[in-house]
């Protein structure tokens, strides 16, 4: 029985997921610049036609990549901070984050080299200054929020905050990307919760 536009669609879009989560572990192991369309093809168990059929070119598949992980970060950064209780939202946004570093480690190095080489930020047509704005940015809206129910102080500066917050992060995906038991996620989100919330007062 022929497959309707609806299936068609559906095994379209779950092919494309999977050839960027195979994209993702071979970039993350290999690197963006060493790493070869033939290798995220094998890694997908698709062939190398296939994959040029959904990404015309490495510099399309690394722009689809990025923006999905920028996109699955955000999302989870909003999610969790959605709740009713500013404080356990804020608890739950921050904890949800570095388990995300500390679980999906090819991820985090996939976009750790994509911040800090230039030379890949330029292939993907992204400067660093402009991923790095574009979370940012995101993070301010969530922590605005907050601010908006008193959880946060109205004298604190939200966009110092949110890069304050982006920087403990990245500190500790490099921390967990060389040693995933060497941070307790728990008690780190616990602590800049509460430096956080000190502005409050």
């Amino acid at each position: 029985m022929p497959r309707t536009a609806t299936q068609l669609a559906e095994l379209k879009e779950s092919r494309r997921e999977q050839i960027l989560a195979a994209a993702l572990m071979v970039f993350g192991d290999k690197g963006v610049a060493a790493a070869q369309m033939s290798h995220v093809a094998k890694a997908a168990g698709v062939s190398k036609g296939t994959l040029y059929w959904y990404f015309d070119s490495k510099r399309e598949l690394v722009q689809a990549l990025l923006q999905s992980e920028l996109d699955e970060f955000l999302a989870t950064a909003r999610g969790a901070g959605s709740g009713e209780d500013p404080g356990a939202s804020m608890a739950a946004m921050l904890r949800r984050v570095f388990d995300n570093f500390a679980h999906r480690p090819q991820a985090m190095r996939f976009l750790l080299r994509m911040f800090i080489d230039d030379d890949l930020a330029e292939l993907v047509g992204v400067s660093t200054a402009d991923a790095f704005e574009v979370v940012r940015a995101e993070v301010v809206k969530i922590l605005g929020r907050f601010q908006q129910t008193g959880a946060i102080s109205d004298d604190v500066d939200l966009r110092s905050l949110a890069s304050l917050i982006m920087a403990v992060g990245d500190g500790l995906a490099l921390q967990l990307l060389a040693d995933p038991s060497s941070v307790d996620i728990g008690a780190t989100t616990a602590l800049l919760l509460g430096i956080t919330q000190t502005w409050s007062s």
